[in-house]
């Protein structure tokens, strides 16, 4: 898993600007409680966060998935992965699963099986290709 996130962020970095953090470190991680999903643990590995300039997306640090756990209105079935520049935000459910939820009526706007299928599209929108 770690491998193919990795690769996928080269090759967005060569096509867009980005910001690609050191990973996270490990007391942080673990500080960020058991109920965090694997995948978003093996990113953090990687990456303290990324902010994808083209199209715009923020993934979340560490420190900024924990603020918005402290959020009342959360849904405590989405652990939060990060937010797009127009506003929706984005999740994973505990299965892997990556979630876009619109900012205007908090519906269900997208979904993606897995972190890397949905950063695949990033992919694919970074090279133009939608």
């Amino acid at each position: 898993m770690m491998d193919r996130i990795e690769a996928l962020f080269r090759e967005m970095e060569r096509l867009v600007p980005m910001v690609l953090p050191e990973r996270a470190p490990e007391p942080a991680i673990a500080a960020a409680g058991g109920d965090v999903p694997a995948a978003i643990t093996a990113f953090w590995r990687l990456h303290d966060g990324a902010e994808i300039y083209v199209p715009g997306t923020r993934l979340f640090s560490v420190e900024e998935a924990r603020q918005e756990l402290a959020s009342p209105t959360r849904d405590p079935e989405l652990y939060p992965l990060g937010v797009m520049n127009f506003g929706d935000m984005l999740y994973m459910r505990r299965d892997g699963q990556v979630v876009q939820i619109d900012h205007e009526d908090g519906s269900e706007f997208l979904t993606w099986p897995s972190l890397e299928a949905y950063l695949e599209d990033e992919l694919a929108n970074c090279r133009g290709e939608f």
